[in-house]
């Protein structure tokens, strides 16, 4: 059972450091995260994603097609690119019947999305809406981990104490008797 938590510990230490370095590594790369809110992507990119965006995308760069993140006066929308004018495009979510009812300008284009990471965008979002108890439960699951690894560090300890002992015992009876 120890052995099991032992185990269960390394994963989990592993994932979040792991995904916290993959994280900093696409932030630092150039790559804007955004979250998407709604289910207007759906099912191409789903509600709760973690969207990151390359933000050294000019307007020139963009085609129909492309899923792009924009500012709207009140929030980042996440929406594909239905037609470009020459200096507007036409924006659709993929689940909404009609297009967006205002063109998006050139100064309001935040990025291409280049790739999407289902339900993390969510997950930050309750981390970073419920910080406190977040935090609580952080500092609860540190202590659990630090104390099973004292308790398993306490049986590696006697097992390791147990097999030098044998081990100098045997080396003492084969060289004999000390004169």
């Amino acid at each position: 059972m120890i052995k099991l938590l032992r185990r269960l510990t390394y994963v989990l230490c592993g994932i979040i450091i792991f995904g916290g370095i993959g994280i900093w590594i696409t932030v630092g790369m150039g790559y804007m995260p955004s979250t998407v809110e709604t289910g207007s992507m759906e099912p191409n990119v789903p509600q709760g994603s973690l969207c990151f965006m390359d933000t050294d995308v000019s307007f020139a760069d963009i085609s129909e097609g492309d899923v792009i993140a924009y500012r709207d006066p009140s929030m980042v929308i996440v929406h594909r690119v239905r037609r470009k004018m020459d200096s507007e495009l036409i924006m659709r979510g993929d689940a909404n019947p009609v297009d967006d009812p205002a063109p998006v300008k050139p100064e309001q284009v935040l990025g291409r999305i280049t790739f999407h990471v289902p339900l993390l965008g969510a997950a930050l979002d309750y981390v970073h809406e419920n910080q406190d108890s977040v935090v609580t439960v952080a500092v609860a699951a540190a202590v659990f981990m630090i104390g099973l690894r004292m308790i398993t560090f306490r049986e590696d300890h006697e097992k390791w104490k147990a097999y030098y002992e044998r081990r100098r015992r045997r080396k003492a009876s084969r060289q004999g008797p000390v004169l």
